[in-house]
């Protein structure tokens, strides 16, 4: 996930994408790294969901964060954690989670990122990125 926003506001973003599900949102951010420009972080995260049958269940789940600062400020924040964590912890079927995590998955696999990767993984290889 990618939060892009004037300096100071990618916070308030982030947690806006919480907000309708949950509240009481607690981070512990460790080995924070930061040049000025750019830090990295691993955090444990945890919220009360307020979801439709987990309402009330306390989600955790550890992941690593990236932030580009401006001004000492958060201008774009990052992150990557195992959905499937937290999925299970609010009680999603198997089915479900396997729905969800194919949806980003494929998400995942179309994005500029991966497809950057893929076409220098190829050029490295000699070859076309999905044939080894």
């Amino acid at each position: 996930m990618v939060a892009e926003a004037a300096p100071g506001a990618a916070l308030p973003a982030l947690l806006g994408r919480f907000h309708p599900g949950g509240e009481a949102f607690f981070w512990q951010f460790d080995d924070v790294v930061a040049n000025g420009e750019l830090g990295y972080a691993r955090y444990v995260f945890s919220y009360r969901s307020c979801g439709p049958g987990s309402n009330g269940q306390v989600v955790v789940f550890e992941g690593i964060a990236q932030l580009r600062l401006r001004d000492g400020l958060i201008a774009e924040y990052d992150e990557a954690f195992d959905r499937g964590v937290a999925f299970t912890q609010l009680g999603y079927e198997p089915t479900r989670i396997g729905k969800l995590l194919e949806r980003y998955a494929r998400a995942f696999a179309s994005s500029p990122t991966a497809q950057a990767h893929l076409a220098a993984r190829a050029e490295r290889k000699g070859g076309s990125p999905d044939k080894e």
